[in-house]
């Protein structure tokens, strides 16, 4: 499913909502299929060879980069427009850093939700006053 922008002239081809990407793909089907090869290999690898030390919110940063940066140029950077997909509304561009820091806060004060049990570790139920308040 493609992204949706609300300016399609930034970061995407000329009269399309495709994300401009180092493949050069246009498509966005190919796009998508290809993304979703990428980044489940990079991920997977990631999780056996990137130490969890230190996560915070440059930490995610630079795991975005690690997984996105074979595809996108930006990959690892706040992105400057608001996107959704599958009609999800991604977080808006004017929020992503203080929603980011206040989440990677909330998880280290909750020791990154280790150790518990359960329900109790469903993320809709711990941060259920913070999902609400990201809007």
């Amino acid at each position: 499913m493609p992204y949706s922008l609300d300016s399609v002239s930034d970061g995407c081809y000329e009269n399309t909502t495709v994300l401009i990407n180092k493949l050069g793909l246009r498509n966005e089907e190919q796009l998508n299929e290809i993304e979703q090869n990428i980044t489940m290999g990079l991920i997977t690898k990631a999780s056996i060879e990137i130490p969890f030390e230190s996560v915070d919110f440059e930490f995610y940063k630079s795991l975005h980069k690690y997984v996105f940066s074979d595809i996108y140029e930006w990959a690892g950077e706040i992105r400057k427009v608001n996107i959704s997909k599958k009609g999800t509304n991604f977080c808006p561009v004017e929020k992503i850093e203080e929603n980011g820091l206040r989440i990677f806060n909330n998880l280290h004060k909750s020791n990154f939700l280790k150790g518990l049990e359960g329900d109790i570790f469903m993320l809709k139920d711990i941060f259920k006053e913070h999902i609400t308040s990201l809007d």
